[in-house]
């Protein structure tokens, strides 16, 4: 999906500071992976993959997978590494116009600075040159917070699955399923 010019985005955080929005790159695997490592399982518990496998990463920055996911990465101008992504995944065949976004990690210092929100409104973008027509994601009940920031970006809550994830202690959470239109039907005029 990386078919665009070169993409980087300078952004204000709440606090001040400047950050980096750009594309993941090959450069990226061994600050991520450390990222990940050095996460609290808290902070991952309801990520779709297990972001402490270093394969996980390895997947997503696999040439072979660049027409399908779309990796953002959220650069500490300071340090130079990456603090945040958020990886969209490409449906394939009868869903090809549907983009799921399947994680949104912003590491621990970076957390209520508005980072995922700003990731977020990035993608939104970025999504509509990609000519997808649908985005979905699936977010436990239990995250209020995430749930208000979708709402606030016009997705909708289309249905709610009880039990739908399992936390890694074995603990099952309900989920919303959450959708928005990106590309608005015409209405005919008479």
């Amino acid at each position: 999906m990386n078919n665009y010019n070169p993409y980087r985005k300078l952004a204000t955080l709440k606090n001040g500071e400047k950050i980096l929005i750009r594309f993941l790159n090959g450069q990226d695997r061994e600050s991520l992976i450390k990222l990940f490592q050095n996460a609290l399982n808290g902070d991952i518990e309801f990520c779709k993959e297990d972001l402490k496998n270093p394969q996980v990463v390895d997947h997503w920055l696999a040439p072979e997978n660049s027409d399908r996911i779309l990796g953002l990465a959220a650069v500490d101008l300071k340090t130079n590494l990456p603090i945040a992504t958020l990886m969209l995944y490409r449906g394939r065949n009868t869903a090809l116009k549907v983009g799921e976004i399947q994680i949104i990690f912003v590491s621990r210092a970076f957390q209520g600075s508005g980072l995922g929100s700003l990731l977020l409104d990035e993608l939104l973008a970025l999504s509509l040159q990609e000519n997808i027509h649908w985005l979905k994601v699936e977010v436990p009940l239990e995250q209020n917070y995430a749930i208000k920031a979708f709402l606030a970006r016009d997705f909708e809550i289309r249905a709610t699955m009880e039990d739908f994830f399992i936390s890694t202690k074995g603990i099952p959470y309900d989920v919303a399923l959450m959708m928005r239109p990106l590309i608005k039907k015409e209405v005919e005029d008479f």
